[in-house]
């Protein structure tokens, strides 16, 4: 169950009762600007430093984004201080603990995705493109006796058709 707001994170609120309502009733909700730029370019830099070396990727070429061993967008790239420095950062920290009432917060394991945009000829190539991962069993969804929340950070701006993160809304309400 989402917390009752009775906790104050550090005294910091970085959730409104709109924001949480909103996620009740959605089941996702986005925070912007909860990270700082400078922390966003390093992460950003070290991510594609990282493509750079093992697929040839770079930010500049669309057509390097298309690699054949690059399949549905996970890059095993768990731990780098870029993405320690965004689990870091105190306003990060702040709104996981607004929804869960307490400041004693679990760190799990992060990894990086690089979802390119789907292209005509390119996605239907590679496996994975597109494809919808859930990480918890569908029973469990479906049950609606869960509390599960997952952060994801854009790195950068993403429009609709742009790749990136998928939701599938509502599935917090099960139909009877």
């Amino acid at each position: 169950e989402l917390s009752d707001r009775s906790v104050a994170p550090r005294g910091q609120r970085v959730l409104t009762e709109a924001d949480h309502e909103f996620l009740a009733e959605h089941g996702w909700l986005l925070v912007r600007g909860v990270v700082p730029p400078e922390t966003v370019r390093r992460c950003v830099d070290d991510t594609w430093n990282y493509l750079h070396e093992r697929w040839g990727m770079r930010p500049d070429d669309p057509s390097s984004w298309y690699h054949p061993q690059h399949m549905n967008g996970h890059v095993k790239k768990y731990q780098s201080q870029g993405q320690w420095d965004i689990r870091q950062c105190p306003t990060v920290h702040a709104a996981f603990a607004d929804l869960w009432g307490t400041e004693q917060l679990w760190c799990s394991v992060d990894s990086t995705h690089m979802n390119p945009p789907a292209r005509d000829g390119i996605a239907s190539d590679l496996p994975g493109i597109g494809a919808l991962h859930i990480d918890v069993p569908m029973e469990v969804l479906l049950s609606g006796n869960h509390f599960r929340v997952q952060g994801e950070v854009l790195l950068s701006d993403v429009t609709s058709d742009g790749g990136g993160f998928a939701c599938v809304v509502s599935v917090q309400h099960p139909s009877a």
